[in-house]
């Protein structure tokens, strides 16, 4: 049964009352009772000691005279007297003659008094059909006890009074249960009065109105609750409006954003979006739906997947409705959901593209000129004189250099493209190794450098483009030589279970710190008098980079100035072919 708070305390005051109200009445009833045959019984003894003296005198004498007097004197109170011998017979009753009456002897307070002391006893009397109450007090002559004088009362007018006490004790517990009850009603109010008012507030505030307040006076703890349950509203007022400030906020910059802003649940439905989205898929009937309704790309439930895999933003790119749109995604662990972003990329890639195409339509078109130029230079070896070979060979030098920028330009672009495709192949990386290594050692040697080889007793085999590795393993040993003027180079090939290694160190000038983050930027060089001079066009890492990446890879660098540097190459070994990632 749910009972408010005011009918719990109430019921719980009225069921004290009563009980208490009963124990009392009950308590009090026994009190007068007791008190009042305990006053009953010292009158019948007090009458009882009042006429043993007339009993003494005339004990022993003629017992129609002891007889008579008996009569007598009960004729004014409301009480029988029974007069006994030693041996209990009865020598004299007020109420019946003395040889109609049975002896004595054998009652419970004669047997007291006979011993000298008073006797008092309560039993029922057959005779006169009704409840007695008896005191007897020792009649003594000559020193010894004689006799005893018998008191009794019926208890007929004890209950007639009793009832009377009873009525009255019965009106006052009424009437004490009724005020009581009264004041308690009064009180539950009291103390229910401020609960009703704060749940009344608490629902108003529930209801989103939070000017609400309780007002109590007094000083008691529900005036202080009272107290704190407004400080409480105040300060909710005051963060529902800062989060009201600030969701607007949010909700300005969510709007203003010119990527697309999607958040998703966790089963897959659009909870929320920007209008950026609502114009990238041209759709009003976006929320509640769920990403694939809107968005037909199997590519975005692998990258929410990823992205709840990892913790990180993941990103891919998709094209939708002719544009191009780079899309990150983050699991938002709080709410067992996912953000995705979308972001327009259309331009960039155009951008891309046409750089691509005008970087691979020039280097074709400075092929031809190049060539021309490279033969009608080497003719005119034979004919210039002495002094004019050194700017014939600047020349020549110069064509190279911008031959082989062509080229790496072109090789970077195809590496660049999206559809570039390896041509893999299993072979074993040692026999790479060894091959690359054969062709620098000519160069090594000039220079007067020691051209290390290092590699596993066992094969380490791989399933990837032969053509590209070689070409990456040129590019790194290209820079050691070009960059180590003494000391060493090493070539150092590592196999596990899952990756090979491929490592190239050098003790040459090294690459200071500032300029380690940049070496793989197309075009970027750290000492642009020694590349000029040895004629690199600062695209050599670049393609590394490209090469690594094609394969899986990942690329390491490590280097001190005046000490040297190495790179370290990890490929992923595996008998099917890499996939671009």
């Amino acid at each position: 049964m749910n009972l408010s708070t005011f009918t719990r305390i109430f019921i719980g005051f009225v069921i004290l009352i009563l009980i208490v109200v009963g124990l009392v009445t009950i308590f009090s009833l026994k009190i007068v009772e007791d008190r009042y045959i305990g006053v009953l019984t010292s009158h019948l003894e007090d009458l009882a000691l009042g006429i043993k003296p007339l009993v003494v005198q005339h004990f022993g004498g003629e017992p129609t005279r002891i007889d008579s007097i008996v009569k007598e004197m009960s004729s004014g109170i409301r009480a029988r007297l029974t007069l006994v011998d030693a041996q209990g017979n009865v020598l004299a009753d007020s109420d019946q003659p003395p040889e109609k009456v049975a002896n004595q002897g054998m009652r419970p307070e004669i047997m007291k008094a006979l011993s000298g002391h008073v006797g008092i006893a309560k039993s029922y009397n057959g005779t006169l059909e009704q409840d007695m109450l008896y005191v007897a007090v020792p009649v003594r002559k000559g020193g010894m006890v004689a006799g005893a004088i018998r008191s009794a009362m019926s208890f007929e007018e004890l209950d007639v009074l009793l009832g009377e006490i009873r009525g009255r004790v019965a009106v006052i517990a009424i009437s004490v249960a009724a005020i009581a009850i009264g004041v308690s009603f009064f009180i539950s109010q009291t103390l229910t009065r401020p609960l009703k008012d704060l749940k009344a507030a608490a629902t108003n505030i529930s209801l989103g109105n939070l000017d609400t307040h309780v007002l109590l006076k007094g000083g008691t703890e529900l005036k202080a609750l009272a107290d704190s349950f407004n400080c409480m509203v105040d300060e909710i007022r005051k963060l529902f409006e800062d989060m009201t400030a600030r969701r607007s906020e949010l909700g300005s910059v969510f709007a203003s954003v010119e990527d697309g802003i999607v958040i998703i649940s966790g089963d897959g439905k659009i909870l929320r979006f920007n209008p950026a989205f609502a114009k990238i898929v041209d759709r009003d009937d976006i929320e509640g739906r769920y990403y694939w309704e809107v968005l037909q790309y199997p590519d975005l439930a692998s990258l929410l997947n990823e992205a709840k895999a990892t913790g990180a933003m993941e990103s891919r790119t998709i094209k939708h409705s002719g544009r191009v749109y780079t899309v990150s995604a983050r699991w938002l662990d709080e709410t067992q959901g996912a953000l995705l972003v979308f972001h327009d990329v259309t331009d960039a890639h155009r951008l891309a593209r046409l750089k691509k195409e005008l970087v691979e339509n020039v280097s074709h078109e400075l092929r031809t000129p190049l060539t021309a130029l490279k033969g009608f230079l080497e003719t005119l070896e034979d004919e210039v004189s002495a002094s004019g070979k050194q700017y014939l060979e600047i020349a020549q030098r110069h064509a190279q250099r911008l031959t082989s920028l062509v080229n790496d330009l072109l090789t970077l672009s195809h590496l660049e493209d999206a559809s570039a495709k390896l041509r893999c192949e299993i072979f074993d990386l040692r026999d790479l190794i060894e091959e690359v290594a054969r062709s620098f050692e000519v160069g090594a040697k000039a220079k007067g450098l020691k051209l290390l080889v290092e590699k596993p007793e066992d094969a380490v085999v791989i399933n990837a483009d032969r053509l590209r590795l070689e070409q990456l393993l040129v590019n790194l040993l290209s820079n050691a030589l070009q960059y180590t003027d003494e000391g060493s180079i090493m070539l150092r090939l590592e196999g596990s279970p899952n990756e090979a290694t491929l490592i190239v160190s050098d003790t040459g000038i090294g690459i200071s710190e500032e300029h380690l983050p940049h070496i793989f930027e197309r075009f970027y060089v750290v000492d642009r008098s020694r590349s000029r001079i040895a004629g690199g066009t600062g695209l050599g890492l670049a393609i590394v980079k490209h090469i690594v990446l094609l394969h899986n890879g990942r690329i390491d660098v490590a280097s001190k100035v005046g000490e040297g540097t190495t790179f370290k190459v990890g490929l992923p070994l595996g008998e099917k072919p890499l996939t671009r990632n």
